[in-house]
Parts: C-alpha cells; structure tokens; sequence
C-alpha cells in the first residue's frame, strides 16, 4: 500500500484558501502520476479522489481557472462524463488554456457529446481538436458520427485517415471491409479484411509467445 498525506513544503500563509485548495489538489495529481504503475489500482484512487475533494473546494469556494477545470475534466471523465463535460465546457472558456489542457477538453466534449448523440457538436468538438493534434482515434470518433449522420463516404475518409495513422485497429479495418463492400468497392474491402486478418494472426501469435514465456 502507497498512500501519503500531503503537506506543503513551502509556506502557503501568502495565499487564499482556494488558492491553497488548488495547489494541494495538483500536487495529489502529480503524485498519483508518479505513483502509476508502483500503486495499486485502489491506493491510486484514494489520492485522485482527494484531487478531486481539493479542486472542488477551490471551485466551490469561487476560482475560476481554465486548467483547474481542465484537470477537473479528467478526473471525472470516467467515473461522469456529463461532469466531465461541463468542466471541459468551462475550462475551453480560458483563452489562456494551455494547448495539452484544451486538447483533453476537446477529447472529452466530442466522446460525450457522441455517446449522448450530440453529433453535430461531436463533430464541432473534433474539427477543433484536428487543428491541434493528428489523432487516430479522433478519427475512429468522427467516423462514427459520420454514421449517425448516414454519410458513409465521410465514415470511410475518416476510418481510412484513422488506419494510416495507426494502422493497428483491427476492428475498425473490419469495419471498413463491411462498408466497402455495401458500396460495392470489393477489391478496396477485401483489402482492409487482409489486413485485419494478418493483424490478428500477429497477436494471436504474441499471446502464444507470452503465453510460452511464462511457463518456462
């Protein structure tokens, strides 16, 4: 078990109370980043949760700042997207949101707004997001939206932007076969179904690898 209270190492007497709030709240976020991967899953909570407990009381107590909403935005975006969106909406009022911020801001508004069939806004939410970053996976989300709108060209131009960025997602060749070959473009989908093919045969053969490596 890792857990820790934290103290401050400076004195804070200069700042306000929320100002402390939020300092202390970071520094538990910090500390759950370091702590990743040597902390159990459980002790890792415990100190997000007292990120959370902090940054609140800032917030509760009248700061306003975009990366506090935006560290707010990740710490609920798991357990309640809706949460998640309203700080993620708040904190992309800053204009003065570090990019990293904004671009977790962004990821998060466009994957609620998807899952809650805002598509328009999903949709709003990536064209900003791919002003910022080159993302398979934003992609994959853009194709889905596109679907919902029953644009299956636009679902194929994002999926097929998704696969040259990471060629690696074979759901989403498969995917990509299915709709292919609705519009009749066979030799396009047999192509992408190859591929999901050989990709699974390589993981297959990974696991059996890791599998035998264990044994020995």
């Amino acid at each position: 078990m890792i857990l820790a209270l934290l103290e401050p190492v400076h004195a804070l007497s200069h700042l306000s109370e929320p100002d402390r709030a939020r300092s202390l709240g970071m520094a538990y976020i910090s500390l759950a980043g370091h702590l990743s991967g040597q902390a159990s899953p459980a002790d890792l909570e415990v100190h997000l949760q007292r990120a959370r407990e902090h940054l609140l009381s800032a917030r509760d107590a009248g700061l306003r700042e975009g990366k506090l909403d935006a560290a707010l935005t990740q710490l609920f975006w798991e357990s309640d997207p809706q949460t998640a969106a309203a700080f993620g909406e708040a904190a992309l009022e800053d204009p003065s949101l570090p990019v990293v911020d904004r671009i977790n801001a962004l990821f998060a508004l466009a994957t609620h707004y998807y899952q809650t069939q805002r598509v328009e806004d999903a949709l709003d939410a990536l064209d900003r997001l791919a002003k910022l970053r080159r993302s398979s996976v934003d992609q994959i989300i853009r194709g889905y939206c596109e679907l919902a709108r029953n644009d299956r060209a636009a679902a194929i131009r994002a999926w097929e932007s998704a696969v040259k960025i990471n060629p690696n997602h074979i759901d989403i060749h498969r995917s990509l076969a299915a709709l292919l070959a609705e519009n009749g473009e066979a030799e396009r989908a047999r192509r992408h179904e190859e591929l999901a093919a050989r990709l699974s045969q390589v993981l297959e053969r990974a696991d059996r690898d890791s599998g035998s490596a264990g044994t020995r």
